[in-house]
This record gives C-alpha cells, sequence and structure tokens, in this order.
C-alpha cells in the first residue's frame, strides 16, 4: 500500500500543488480565493469518482460521503466515521500541509471502492473551508501542543471525531 501513498503525494504535486504556486516553491490559497475554488473544485471531482456522495455544507466545508452496508445510509443511525483535513493555506504555505489529509483519506475510499468493501459505519472525508484562515477572520480555533490549528471542536458538534496527527520536519509538512 505504500504505492498508494507515493501516488497521492505524486497527485498533490503535480495537480493540486499546481493551483496557487508560487515560484518560491510554496503554495498559496486563501480561503475562498480563485485558487482556493479551483481546488475544492477539483477535490468534489475526486471524490465523486470513487463513488462519494458529495455535498458542502453551510459553512463551505465538502463533504464527501462513502454508503455503509446499511442499506438505508440516509437514515442510518450509526454515526459516521469521519477523516480529512483542509487545501487553504497560510499565505506561502507548504505543499503537503492539510491537502495531504484529504488526498490521503480519497484514497483509503478509493481502495474501499475498488476492493468491494463497505463498513458498517459511513465514512465521511470532510475538507475543512477554512482551517488556515481562521485567524485572519479573527475566528477562534484549538492551539494543539504540535502548534498545529484545527477547527476539530466544531467538527466534533457535527460527528465523532478523531484526529491523526504526522509530524512535521523543522516545522515544514
Amino acid at each position: 500500500k505504500s504505492f498508494r501513498i507515493a501516488l497521492g503525494a505524486l497527485i498533490i504535486k503535480e495537480k493540486l500543488g499546481t493551483i496557487g504556486q508560487l515560484s518560491n516553491s510554496g503554495v498559496q490559497r486563501l480561503a475562498f480565493s480563485p485558487a482556493d475554488v479551483k481546488a475544492r473544485d477539483l477535490v468534489q471531482q475526486w471524490m465523486g469518482e470513487v463513488g462519494m456522495q458529495v455535498r458542502v455544507d453551510a459553512g463551505g466545508n465538502i463533504i464527501g460521503r462513502y454508503s455503509s452496508k446499511n442499506p438505508d445510509d440516509k437514515n442510518s443511525d450509526l454515526p459516521a466515521i469521519a477523516t480529512g483535513s483542509h487545501i487553504d493555506t497560510v499565505p506561502n504555505g507548504g505543499l503537503y500541509d492539510g491537502a495531504y489529509g484529504v488526498l490521503a483519506a480519497i484514497e483509503v475510499v478509493r481502495s474501499l471502492q475498488e476492493n468491494s468493501v463497505q463498513l458498517n459505519h459511513p465514512l465521511e472525508v470532510i475538507q475543512s473551508a477554512i482551517a488556515e484562515t481562521y485567524e485572519d477572520l479573527g475566528l477562534t480555533y484549538l492551539h494543539l501542543p504540535s502548534r498545529a490549528g484545527h477547527d476539530a471542536q466544531e467538527m466534533a458538534k457535527l460527528t465523532a471525531m478523531g484526529m491523526i496527527f504526522v509530524p512535521s520536519q523543522n516545522g515544514i509538512a
């Protein structure tokens, strides 16, 4: 499965990483900027290609849902398993910061679909709309000991929440 992970990194670098790319190899996709909107469209396309039902909530978060074994998934009382991250960036942000979490989650769904695997719970991939621009808008978010800022507290109000952290090297994701 390391091939799948390498493929996800290649997709980020060659497709998503070119949207908002700066001359110094950084990326800039401020929330809802033209570059961010273009990247969001691409993420929605990828979610649809792996068979997810895609919706955008009132906060602008993109949510792709991979159905569960339950034949009446829309009325299921089972909570969704949620994963994902963000694709917006701080000015001159890193190529993989946030984007890798979204792409890795979509690749998990692709693998489940290709192997005809359905889980007992639905799986939702959430692309958070403004994870990196909260501060610019004067909103609060959780500062983690890793010095990463995430909006997990707000997402947890919607669904059961778990987070996986991939450490960076010297602050570069």
